[in-house]
């Protein structure tokens, strides 16, 4: 069985094109962490649905941990917990832990 999971941790934008490319490969999610860094506007939700220029959709999480580097203390679940901005909507999210981004 193929992979149907898009991982893509760290980009600078992404194209409208994207949820058409990945649903042609075979791939029905799309995960990644950079939509959360930005100080300035602060992106609505966690998790959506994603749709391409094309009318493509995809189902998109980015972890509200806020990192691709989490060590799973207290304090990161209870911000994973405060920072999600999809409750009644969602029961669950993904923590990214371990090294994160090496260079």
């Amino acid at each position: 069985q193929y992979c149907d999971v898009f991982w893509l941790p760290d980009t600078f934008g992404y194209s409208g094109q994207l949820p058409q490319l990945m649903r042609s490969a075979g791939m029905r999610y799309f995960l990644t962490q950079k939509i959360s860094w930005n100080l300035v506007n602060k992106f609505p939700h966690h998790s959506f649905k994603w749709q391409g220029i094309d009318g493509t959709k995809v189902l998109v999480h980015f972890p509200p941990a806020d990192t691709y580097g989490a060590e799973i203390k207290v304090p990161e679940l209870l911000k994973t917990v405060t920072n999600l901005r999809d409750k009644g909507r969602v029961s669950e999210s993904v923590m990214l832990y371990g090294y994160g981004d090496g260079g």
